[in-house]
């Protein structure tokens, strides 16, 4: 598991000092590519690296194919991982020409999301893209929806699709400014 970025590097110093194996099913915040003999950490998924992350450079690339030197909002976890991929996201997308209009993270755990929600709004991005956990994804759609903006929202691939159909089905008007990305 793991999936938490905030929570691994005490499980990596303690299963490193124990001589026990990390394994990441998603993502990690170590670099296993630059992992030293004796290091017991390995990723089965996306590697969290400042330099380079995959999931953040296909947002950018998304959105820019979407929407050609448009204006680009994100928002992520505030936690390493989370941090790292909206702010990435926010860099690539600047090298190919998007403007950045909004980005700040929001806390796990957050109920209120009403104002990230208005502030996304102001900036008025052609696509906001959202890399929070699953618990947020709904809420802060409906969020957006009572603020007005509901121009092309891109969810990350680990959201329970079905969950956020039956809630977009449910909860909001149409959904057709919802994307996913995988």
């Amino acid at each position: 598991g793991l999936g938490f970025s905030s929570a691994q590097p005490p499980v990596i110093e303690l299963a490193t000092k124990n001589g026990v194996a990390v394994i990441g099913g998603f993502t990690l915040v170590k670099d296993v590519h630059k992992v030293k003999p004796g290091e017991v950490c390995f990723n089965t998924g996306r590697i969290l690296n400042p330099k380079y992350l995959p999931a953040a450079y296909a947002y950018a690339h998304v959105a820019n194919a979407l929407h050609p030197k448009g204006k680009y909002a994100a928002s992520g976890y505030d936690t390493p991982g989370g941090r790292l991929w909206s702010k990435l996201g926010c860099v690539y997308a600047e090298k190919m020409g998007m403007k950045v209009v909004y980005h700040e993270d929001i806390p796990p755990g957050t109920m209120d999301l009403m104002p990230w929600a208005s502030k996304v709004a102001k900036a008025n991005p052609d696509i906001y893209a959202n890399d929070e956990g699953g618990e947020i994804f709904i809420p802060m759609a409906l969020s957006l929806e009572k603020s007005g903006w509901t121009k092309d929202l891109l969810y990350p691939d680990f959201v329970s699709e079905s969950d956020l159909v039956k809630g977009v089905k449910r909860l909001m008007s149409n959904g057709e400014w919802v994307l996913w990305l995988g």
